[in-house]
């Protein structure tokens, strides 16, 4: 057989296929643009998502830096800076809190920062710049305001704080500031290196051996484990989509085949081979790709730069960052052109096993179809209708799911957009709109030292504000308690039987408080709406009997998973209140407080109890 060069034919029979089939082109060329603006706007929703997350999230541990170290020596700095797997690293050097009256309810760390630090802890003057000479302060206008100072470069601010014991009062002038982050949990006033070394020039380093490190939780995926229900959806959504536009532009062909099947028959007829039908078919339908794509990957992205504003605004996203990421584009385009070519090989297919003969014989392209007579219907229109719908049905399938297909996608954008519901997500995250204590309570630098943060008085006048529909009182004091024989032995056991509840070096420690024979746990005194709220792991909770004073309610070794037991349900615990009070009680349950209405921070052993309120005042 002789091989003949006909590309330059088959060249010629698509493109003029192509330019004879105007109105086909024009519902394949929607078909793609279509697919591709599904593709693209999910790629951009997604990734926008993803980006406004991790910035969000940023915010919140208060730095974009992939991780973090503490008790760093220059030397040790210097090591880790040149190390091959550092690409970038900063530091700063803490020197107090300020405890002006005027910043008690705001937290506002006074340290020195490179250039870089700053970036790192969306901290970097956008007026004015950091500090240079010995007097120079840059702040941001969360500081300012609370300070009630206006937004000028030049200012003297007197700050305060304490260093080796001493209250220490030193006027500054303003250099540089920016806008305040309401997310970040504490505001950064940057010193000059030269006020930092002239405050630590006599300054003992403490001696910390041990290097502390963390990693930025902010980064998605960071933790090496795969969010299954996030890359179900993804997955989910890819294969709606790609399902969708496989029957819209495999209908389009599928009929454009079967309209065209006396063409082809002919192509068959002068000696146009089933392969070469084929490539026609499919150079046909990559130059609608190749109009229809470009299309829709602009179009997606506007769409999807306009969705993304809703979707973060209903999952409560804290700023909006629409990515441009070029894996946008190149996915979509790539999933949109497989889509395309999926969808038109089953009618390339059937158009290659066309014959001659069965292409004069049939206008649906059904090869092998044998001819059967029916009776007259009386020409009713309503008839003539439903045979007509019913001639092909295949065609008429493909275009009923194509519609259904058309709702299923509208309805599921609706769920995502409006169906989320904020109280529910919040209630897995707080337990009440406000917790109120005194501002110590609320700083992680001064922290609480047992201050009466609201008397009787107080809590009566917030009872009958109008709003408040409900109030739950915590009342805790720390204490000592003797480990006695029980608890020594069921720790021992965690230790032994669980060493995957503690990290390393844990269990040395605990075997120190062990030997030492004493600890400090806290007592807490809960009234029945707090009590609610506790999250349960082993037994029952009940107010009345726990007002009875008989009974005690204790925390897990593990507060989060409920596992480990520093004593059990009906086992006896003798609590010692001091001057002479102590008490004996049932351990009733095993449960934890939520963090946001604990004390915010524990010692070695966290063991907490619960009381009621009357046996707490009792």
């Amino acid at each position: 057989m002789i091989k003949v060069d006909n590309k330059k034919a088959i060249k010629k029979l698509a493109n003029n296929s192509f330019k004879a089939n105007k109105l086909r082109n024009i519902f394949a060329i929607a078909a793609i643009v279509l697919t591709t603006v599904m593709f693209t706007t999910l790629f951009t929703v997604g990734m926008s998502m993803k980006d406004s997350l991790e910035e969000s999230t940023m915010r919140q541990t208060g730095g974009k830096a992939h991780g973090s170290f503490k008790y760093l020596t220059q030397e040790k700095y210097d090591r880790l800076k040149s190390h091959k797997l550092s690409s970038n690293m900063e530091y700063s050097i803490i020197l107090g809190v300020a405890e002006n009256e005027a910043l008690r309810k705001h937290t506002s760390e006074i340290r020195f920062a490179t250039d870089g630090q700053a970036e790192f802890q969306f901290a970097k003057p956008t007026k004015g710049n950091m500090p240079k000479k010995i007097n120079e302060i840059a702040l941001d206008t969360i500081v300012l305001d609370h300070l009630g100072l206006p937004y000028e470069l030049g200012q003297e601010i007197e700050l305060e704080y304490t260093l080796g014991g001493e209250l220490v009062k030193d006027k500054f002038i303003l250099s540089g500031y920016w806008e305040g982050d309401k997310i970040i949990p504490a505001s950064q006033i940057w010193i000059s290196r030269e006020y930092l070394d002239s405050k630590l020039e006599d300054y003992v380093s403490a001696g910390v051996n041990d290097i502390d490190f963390g990693v930025n939780w902010a980064y998605i995926g960071n933790s090496g484990e795969a969010d299954i229900p996030a890359v179900l959806a993804i997955i989910g959504g890819l294969t709606l989509i790609i399902f969708f536009g496989y029957l819209i532009i495999y209908s389009i062909f599928f009929i454009s085949v079967s309209r065209d099947i006396r063409f082809y028959g002919l192509l068959k007829t002068i000696g146009t081979t089933s392969k070469q039908i084929g490539r026609i078919i499919r150079k046909q339908s990559l130059i609608l790709s190749l109009i229809g794509i470009p299309i829709g990957l602009i179009l997606g992205y506007i769409i999807g730069i306009v969705l993304t504003p809703m979707v973060l605004g209903r999952l409560n996203i804290a700023g909006e960052i629409f990515s441009a990421n070029p894996i946008i584009f190149i996915g979509a385009a790539i999933f949109a052109l497989v889509t395309v070519l999926i969808s038109v090989r089953k009618p390339a297919k059937m158009a290659g096993k066309v014959s001659p003969i069965e292409a004069l014989r049939n206008t649906e392209g059904k090869v092998g179809a044998k001819a059967t007579a029916k009776k007259s219907q009386g020409g009713k229109l309503r008839k003539m209708a439903f045979a007509n719908v019913f001639r092909s049905c295949k065609k008429t399938l493909l275009v009923t799911i194509s519609l259904s297909l058309s709702l299923i996608i509208l309805n599921c954008t609706y769920a995502l957009v409006k169906g989320f519901d904020m109280d529910t997500y919040l209630s897995k995250k707080i337990v009440s709109d406000f917790v109120i204590a005194d501002t110590n309570y609320f700083n992680v630098y001064t922290g609480y030292n047992g201050e009466d943060t609201l008397n009787e008085g107080f809590l009566r006048d917030l009872e009958v504000l109008d709003g408040v529909s409900e109030i739950g009182n915590v009342r805790f004091v720390e204490n000592m308690l003797k480990i006695d024989n029980n608890l020594k032995n069921n720790v021992d056991k965690i230790l032994k039987n669980q060493p995957e509840l503690y990290m390393d070096g844990y269990d040395e420690q605990i075997e120190a408080e062990i030997t030492s024979g004493l600890t400090l746990p806290y007592t807490y005194g809960i009234d029945e709406t707090i009590m609610k709220q506790l999250k349960v792991f082993e037994g029952e909770i009940d107010y009345e009997k726990l007002k009875s004073g008989k009974y005690i309610i204790v925390t897990p070794f593990n507060v989060e998973s409920g596992e480990g037991r520093f004593y059990n349900v009906g086992e006896k615990i003798t609590i010692d209140y001091g001057n002479g009070n102590s008490e004996e009680y049932e351990v009733m349950s095993i449960a934890a407080i939520p963090h946001n209405l604990s004390v915010r921070h524990g010692h070695l052993f966290d063991l907490d109890f619960y009381v009621s309120v009357e046996e707490f005042e009792a």
